[in-house]
């Protein structure tokens, strides 16, 4: 009965709310410090991948280059060997029929080798659209790595602002309990 008259039963209830209060402020808060530490762990994740891309992407568009330039001297050189072979050709004047003979096969194996490198010509051209389709592709990663960082970027945002939010709440139930731990001593010193 004494507690009733003091009071302090409504004091008790309202700690016990406020501790309720405090309790699930503080868990959202932890929730919140959780997810903030896995997206901060998710980003320097991403941006040492996209460092080691971009040193890769680096590395590769040099590889890509040297391999153009080898194809592109490969046929400047087979344009060369082949102009060359059908020059020899057509500086062979035809007389007698054993010169023909040898005119004609001589012919013959120039259009083979003629054949052969506009083949390797034709395999070089092929590989140099794989190259520059391969370049296409890198860049197209690029742009999906800087996508997923602005879309964590954006979430880190986000849930900054909810632990804004929670902040104040938790400061405020704080401040409550403290403020009813000083009535309930100041009242029960009064009772004493």
């Amino acid at each position: 009965m004494i507690k009733d008259l003091a009071g302090t039963i409504v004091w008790d209830e309202r700690k016990k709310e406020s501790m309720k209060i405090m309790t699930s402020a503080e868990s959202s808060r932890e929730k919140v410090t959780h997810v903030m530490e896995f997206i901060d762990q998710r980003i320097a994740q991403l941006e040492e991948e996209l460092v080691e891309y971009k040193e890769f992407e680096a590395l590769d568009k040099k590889s890509e280059q040297w391999k153009k330039q080898q194809t592109q001297k490969e046929l400047e050189r087979l344009e060369k060997e082949l102009e060359a072979k059908q020059q020899a050709a057509k500086g062979n004047t035809i007389g007698d029929g054993t010169t023909t003979t040898t005119t004609m096969t001589s012919h013959e194996q120039v259009d083979a080798k003629r054949t052969n490198v506009l083949r390797r010509i034709q395999n070089l051209k092929q590989k140099q659209q794989q190259l520059e389709s391969s370049v296409d592709n890198n860049q197209s990663q690029v742009e999906k790595y800087s996508g997923e960082l602005q879309a964590i970027e954006a979430r880190i945002q986000d849930e900054q602002g909810k632990l804004n939010d929670v902040l104040p709440v938790f400061d405020t139930c704080n401040a409550k309990v403290q403020d009813l731990e000083k009535q309930i001593d100041s009242l029960q010193t009064r009772n004493r």
